[in-house]
């Protein structure tokens, strides 16, 4: 299995904004300290007034200095049920991008420091790869299904129908929030190129071993 592309790496901060400042501090200086930290894209008014628990607010093409000290790209959104940073390099660079603006915003505008604040963190990751060979993991059922599906369309002009993916999920019973894996091929690619794009809420690092799986499957 070969990486092409991280295409997100998001870090999901579900917390109440109302927590980061709970003595009203005016966040306008604090809003301009990040974009100026990480010299964010977007130059937002000066007399515009920030109250995070009423609006939210989209920062873009960011930047943030990684632990190999690697500038890399981010974003960051922040809503009133909590924050979410998205790089293309890891969901650990995005955790710790929070961390470091975080603690920039604690030590310079008296807003509360991130350890002290009930943090629930999801994320998700989305990459792109390819497999030197096509996984073979359906039974002879869905083998079957596929067979009489092809039967029933024009295989002269369209060729059969493929398996395009999968797609794992826990019970949404059980959780307004569930988990989820999904593998597919990559739209508009020929077969075999075996060029695939998967998505799921689980850190980078996981997903790309969980992927690699796919190439000990027999074929």
């Amino acid at each position: 299995m070969k990486v092409l592309s991280i295409n997100s790496a998001r870090s999901i901060w579900l917390v109440p904004t109302k927590y980061l400042n709970p003595r009203g501090v005016l966040l306008n200086p604090a809003v301009h300290g990040i974009i100026d930290r990480y010299k964010f894209s977007e130059k937002l008014p000066q007399s515009e007034i920030f109250e995070f628990e009423n609006k939210s607010l989209e920062l873009k093409a960011g930047t943030y200095v990684s632990q190999d000290d690697m500038p890399i790209e981010v974003s960051l959104a922040v809503h009133s049920d909590g924050i979410v940073a998205e790089t293309r390099s890891s969901n650990n660079d995005s955790d710790l991008f929070l961390e470091d603006a975080f603690t920039f915003l604690s030590d310079n505008f008296g807003l509360t420091p991130y350890t002290e604040l009930p943090i629930n963190k999801k994320y998700v990751s989305e990459i792109y790869f390819t497999l030197k060979n096509t996984p073979n993991f359906f039974s002879e059922l869905t083998d079957n299904f596929v067979k009489k599906s092809s039967s029933l369309i024009n295989s002269d002009n369209l060729g059969e129908f493929h398996f395009q993916g999968i797609h794992l999920a826990t019970d949404p019973g059980l959780s307004r929030n569930p988990s989820f894996i999904r593998v597919e091929r990559e739209i508009n690619v020929p077969l075999t190129e075996n060029r695939f794009f998967s998505s799921g809420s689980i850190k980078t690092e996981e997903h790309i071993e969980l992927l690699e799986m796919l190439e000990t499957v027999e074929c």
